[in-house]
């Protein structure tokens, strides 16, 4: 059977009304960060990667008792250099085995959980310069998808999504960094992605599925999960408490399973416990790209201030989360539902709540290297996301322009201009400070838009794009 020429005609018409020049000069725009993504993943030594492939690696040949011990630690490190020394070694092996064994004193720093360990090993083929490529692809690929991830639930039109992930991949700091030592921030970016997108289609269980192998892929992200657990505290809902609470108990259990069945043994669980305040009381200088708020303060301050900083962040978040909880004003808290009112109340408090428990993490360790500002992205997109019902175009702006700011602050144009590590740990913790402030006001802005008022509004701004969508299908034809 032939398709009639006018149908012909039609589709290609159609196709041609969709490719608007503004998507194709965003496209082509990408092809520079496209060529420096190939460029880290093929010239990087990616020495956060060296440590999570060297551990399983050795593995495979020898048996170590225990990862997180000290003297297992430095026999690791013992057969990577040996292994090093062969001409059949790749130059980013080998540069990477230099870098580390000099960083850390001849040892291989393990500070990651037994499920990072098993993923790797499982995953990789054994040739580091290929398994390096691989996963700094994968990490981006991560990175792409999480940004749409964002850019769907803020309602970003596709020209700037594409611009969005082009902007980041060329400009922001953290990203570049993160490509470069290829740590696990990316992956997690996409693991919140899913838990935002996951909640607010209120599949609790999903998204705490999702939020807890975050925090059992690296603990960073905990303060999100107990901010998460906190608010639904604070509203009164206990439905999505119970669902979150369940989906992030099937991520633990999931994850000793998986590192179970790799290493054999489920001791490595409590030998990671034992060893986190260890590592959270390691702390590096700044002149080795350590950007942490208290270590900043440390230089002209008598005492440690990384558990003042902590609680103190901790308690203004708390505090500014019950006084805008959504029966603050004496209503009853809505009941969960499936409703698009609810699901949007629901993606703007816990898109704030991913932002100020990474703003919290960042600005309270003792230990911040450039990459782990990565987590800042979700809270950068919301402060600057287009105008939507309820909001109020003066004070978008405002928050808009200050957010741009604190992106500029974290630019690798400003990390490349600045003179020292000391004026750039300024310029990181001064963007993480301006948006932890504006993240606190816009949670404190969206608990003033009242139900009525919000469902008002969003039923007339989808009113009106359904109008423009008919209107399009007609120009269209």
């Amino acid at each position: 059977m032939e398709i009639p020429a006018c149908g012909d005609r039609d589709w290609l018409r159609r196709m041609q009304a969709g490719v608007r020049p503004s998507l194709v000069l965003a496209l082509l725009l990408l092809l520079n960060p496209l060529f420096n993504v190939w460029e880290y993943a093929t010239n990087s030594p990616g020495i956060d990667f060296f440590t999570l492939w060297g551990v399983p690696h050795v593995l495979k040949t020898n048996a170590v008792p225990n990862i997180y011990a000290a003297d297992s630690q430095r026999d690791m490190a013992s057969v990577l250099i040996s292994e090093s020394s062969s001409p059949q070694v790749s130059d980013a092996q080998r540069q990477a085995t230099a870098i580390t064994a000099q960083l850390y004193d001849n040892r291989v720093d393990v500070t990651g959980s037994p499920l990072v360990y098993a993923l790797v090993g499982l995953t990789a083929g054994g040739a580091y310069e290929k398994d390096l490529s691989r996963f700094t692809v994968a990490s981006w690929l991560c990175f792409v998808g999480a940004t749409l991830i964002f850019c769907r639930l803020l309602q970003f039109s596709p020209v700037s999504t594409l611009l969005i992930v082009g902007l980041f991949t060329s400009s922001f700091a953290p990203l570049i960094s993160d490509m470069r030592v290829a740590n696990l921030n990316q992956i997690q970016l996409l693991l919140v992605a899913c838990f935002l997108l996951f909640f607010t289609r209120s599949w609790g269980v999903l998204a705490g599925l999702a939020l807890g192998i975050a925090v059992m892929l690296k603990p960073n992200v905990l303060i999100v999960a107990f901010l998460s657990v906190l608010v639904s505290l604070a509203d009164r809902d206990y439905r999505s408490l119970t669902r979150l609470v369940l989906g992030m108990g099937l991520a633990a259990l999931l994850s000793v399973a998986i590192s179970v069945s790799y290493f054999g043994r489920p001791a490595m669980w409590p030998a990671f416990i034992r060893s986190v305040p260890h590592t959270l009381a390691t702390s590096y200088p700044m002149e080795h790209g350590n950007f942490s708020l208290p270590l900043l303060l440390f230089r002209t301050m008598p005492r440690e201030m990384s558990t003042y900083i902590f609680v103190i962040l901790m308690a203004i978040v708390s505090v500014v989360i019950f006084k805008t909880r959504w029966d603050h004003a004496g209503n009853v808290a809505p009941a969960p539902s499936r409703d698009a009112d609810e699901s949007a109340r629901s993606m703007h408090r816990m898109f704030v709540i991913v932002g100020l428990g990474s703003a919290v993490m960042l600005m309270s360790s003792r230990l911040a290297w450039l990459h782990y500002y990565v987590l800042l992205i979700p809270l950068e997109l919301y402060l600057i996301r287009p105008l939507a019902g309820g909001d109020r175009p003066q004070r978008r702006l405002v928050v808009s322009i200050f957010a741009a700011i604190g992106f500029c602050l974290l630019s690798s144009v400003t990390q490349v201009m600045v003179a020292n590590t000391l004026q750039q740990s300024i310029a990181v913790n001064m963007a993480t400070a301006l948006m932890f402030i504006l993240a606190l006001c816009e949670t404190w802005w969206q608990s003033t838009v009242s139900p009525s008022v919000e469902r008002r509004v969003i039923r007339q701004d989808r009113e009106g794009r359904g109008g423009r969508d008919r209107r399009g299908r007609a120009g269209g034809r």
